[in-house]
């Protein structure tokens, strides 16, 4: 069996520093009620033990049963802290797994659990008042010839023997009263004591905060720094950060006008990001000393977790100042400005709304700046941008209110202007992805980031901008360009054989092919539609009105939202069509169907048109999702994307791959 060595008198000599790798035993493990778990683990050199703390990159070490009982370890890289509760322990940032023992080494104690020479001789006593109290054994049997007076001398001598013990011990126990009570008068006063030391504490440390930022502050004075990645809940806020700003809001009020607040984004020498916030009275403090792009010592704050929902940071934690906090200015030596991870875009077409991204592009088209109303009746600027990437795929990205009335983006694209954005929201518009900037988005225009942005010109130069966007980015899903001759097709019947779309809230994709049989020609052919939202206006005093955009408008524009029948030889479905695909299938705009039906009054060409789009065979990229209706669950099935097979080079090339499968 395989015998370790753990490193002598370790725990002691990494207070200062003064050993390399030691090798530690671990002897028992914690883990936290927080999401994602982190874990601790009391460790051991042999002769001593404290509590270690393991950064989340362990997490899944723990969870697999890497780390468990009795496992020996060599930490290659530690912090030690002093916790008010648990004295010194060890934040544990880098450390390889030596072995697996199957029982403790050595015999380690805590110096917490080591009594003192008090303890001891109170315990000496105690243990001999209980040798006093028990019964003295009973005087042996006399024989039966043995005079009844001699009985009556030794029983009378055990009973004056009896008394003379409870008078001592009596007198015992009022000594051991005097002297508890003497302890607690001593405890009371001790604890008087500390509550006017961390008084006088708290007030000294609170008049150097107020000193250090009524005037500006250089760098001095030895920190023992703690990275970003070692910030843990456990901590209490005794570390120090060095960081450099790389972002800073606005001031916010609260709704009730009761309070403000402001955010600001930090960034440490290894590339960790963190959020910190201050409210209220360090708002006064901090908002105009903290400026974005300088570097500062940042100690005595909150940690929490991150709320995602408005935090574009990857950290699971984020800070929050408070009285106690202290920040002071410092050298920005190798601290980075920025630390970007951009997300291609055909995968923002298909992530979950809410989500925030960073994203690299070039602008492919500026539409018009618009007024839109607000929810209050104000008004407020909208512009929205089309960009690109090396990955095809196209997004919108709406800019509002200032920010689309200043933004100086040039119209004509054609050499290429390149848009960075560091925290832009995902949102979803007709089962569509786009991206809406926020408050706390950082953009850059024309950005030198060196060669990621050298290889995306040069893409966009050698036919990116030239490159045709899939009509399927329009409907949010990133489908491969020739889909309809690569991607398996599968039967409409496997819609109810496979369940689809029963498991997946956003729905499942599928591909079949089949052939249009009908085309509906009811009145829900098309509705009114807010030029802006796109949603359904109501005909209101002679006009239209959006209620969604508060809105008055002359005419509406007319959108297809259709259904038509797909079927193949397993049976038949029917599908939801909407615009832009029902144009193309149709083969006319909305606004001409409806004035050849309404206002002409041409029913015989109308239906003309309509049949003509009729018994077409093609390749149907369909979502199915299940929604419940009145208590029941239903199927619903929505056009992505179609190809007719009218071009028959193409149809061809199917047929033959298809074939070839059976060689």
């Amino acid at each position: 069996m395989t015998q370790f060595q753990l490193t002598e008198n370790a725990l002691d000599k990494m207070k200062n520093n003064e050993v390399q790798d030691p090798v530690l035993q671990i002897l028992q493990i914690k883990q936290s009620n927080t999401t994602p778990p982190k874990y601790a683990a009391m460790i051991s050199d042999g002769t001593q033990l404290t509590w270690g703390y393991f950064n989340r990159e362990f997490t899944q070490m723990f969870e697999e049963k890497k780390i468990k009982l009795y496992t020996v370890i060599s930490v290659s890289s530690f912090f030690s802290r002093v916790l008010p509760k648990r004295g010194l322990i060890y934040l544990i940032s880098q450390m390889t797994i030596v072995g697996q023992a199957d029982k403790m080494i050595g015999n380690p104690k805590s110096q917490r659990q080591q009594p003192n020479n008090q303890n001891q001789q109170q315990n000496q006593n105690q243990n001999q008042n209980q040798n006093q109290n028990q019964p003295q054994n009973q005087p042996q049997n006399q024989p039966q010839n043995q005079p009844q007076n001699q009985q009556q001398n030794q029983q009378q001598n055990q009973l004056n023997q009896n008394q003379q013990q409870n008078q001592q011990q009596n007198k015992f126990n009022q000594n051991q009263q005097q002297n508890l009570n003497q302890n607690q008068q001593q405890n009371r006063n001790q604890n008087q004591q500390l509550n006017q030391q961390q008084k006088s504490f708290n007030q000294n440390q609170q008049q150097n905060v107020n000193q250090r930022i009524s005037r500006p502050i250089t760098q001095g004075g030895e920190h023992s720094v703690t990275p970003i990645s070692g910030i843990e809940n456990f901590l209490y806020g005794q570390f120090t950060l060095r960081v450099r700003v790389t972002f800073k809001s606005d001031k916010r009020n609260f709704r009730n006008n009761k309070g403000q607040l402001f955010n600001a984004d930090l960034i440490d020498e290894e590339g960790e990001e963190i959020r910190i916030t201050f409210f209220n009275d360090q708002v006064e403090k901090y908002y105009d000393y903290l400026e974005k792009g300088k570097a500062y010592y940042v100690s005595g704050v909150a940690v929490r977790q991150a709320n995602k929902a408005f935090s574009p940071l990857k950290n699971d934690n984020e800070l929050s100042a408070n009285s106690n906090t202290l920040i002071e200015a410092c050298s920005d030596e190798n601290l980075p400005y920025h630390n970007f991870n951009f997300d291609p875009i055909d995968q923002i077409l298909v992530c979950n709304p809410g989500k925030f991204v960073s994203v690299l592009a070039i602008v492919k088209q500026v539409g018009q700046l618009q007024d839109i109303p607000t929810k209050n009746r104000g008004m407020t600027k909208k512009l929205s941008v089309l960009i690109g990437d090396q990955s095809g795929a196209v997004i919108e990205v709406t800019f509002w209110g200032d920010r689309a009335n200043n933004l100086k983006i040039p119209t004509d694209t054609e050499k290429g202007y390149v848009l960075a954005l560091r925290g832009s929201k995902v949102g979803n518009f007709n089962n569509t992805n786009n991206l809406s900037i926020v408050s706390s988005t950082q953009i850059f225009h024309n950005p030198e980031f060196g060669p990621i942005v050298h290889d995306l010109r040069k893409w966009w130069q050698s036919g990116g901008k030239d490159q045709k966007t899939n009509s399927l980015m329009r409907s949010g899903r990133s489908l491969p360009e020739n889909w309809h001759i690569d991607e398996e097709k599968k039967t409409l019947s496997a819609i109810e054989e496979e369940n689809l779309g029963a498991n997946n809230p956003k729905g499942d994709t599928m591909f079949v092919r089949a052939t249009l049989t009908h085309l509906s020609r009811t009145d829900r052919l098309y509705y009114p539609s807010c030029p802006n939202c796109k949603k359904k206006v109501q005909e209101q005093g002679g006009g239209w009105f959006c209620f969604k955009c508060q809105q008055q408008m002359n005419s509406p524009q007319y959108r297809y939202t259709m259904t038509i029948n797909l079927a193949d030889h397993t049976g038949s479905y029917q599908v939801s069509v909407f615009s832009p695909h029902a144009e193309d299938l149709i083969g006319m705009q909305c606004d001409q169907i409806r004035n050849l039906k309404e206002v002409q009054g041409d029913d015989s060409k109308f239906q003309e048109i309509m049949k003509n789009a009729e018994f077409k065979m093609g390749s149907w990229a369909l979502k199915i999702q299940e929604n419940e209706y009145e208590g029941k669950s239903r199927k619903k099935c929505t056009l992505l994307d179609f190809h007719l097979m009218d071009d028959f080079k193409a149809a061809s090339q199917i047929l033959l791959k298809e074939i070839q499968q059976y060689l």
